[in-house]
């Protein structure tokens, strides 16, 4: 599994992985549940949280996505 570029145009071709209607309709304490059960991405601790810091991608390109 690689880090993959997409043009605008592709990205807006993909279809997202998320089920947006089911989240919508999750729990604070279900979300945190699936959260914690995600051992692809664990949860961060708050001084995890405290040392992200926001990226901005210039290019128009879309990044870390796999292309299938």
């Amino acid at each position: 599994m690689g880090i993959v570029k997409y043009t605008s145009e592709e990205a807006k071709k993909l279809k997202g992985g998320s089920d947006l209607e089911r989240l919508k309709h999750m729990t604070e304490e279900e979300i945190e549940k699936a959260a914690k059960e995600d051992s692809d991405n664990p949860l961060l601790n708050d001084e995890e949280l405290k040392e992200l810091k926001p990226t901005v991608h210039k290019g128009g390109g879309v990044y870390g996505h796999d292309k299938n």
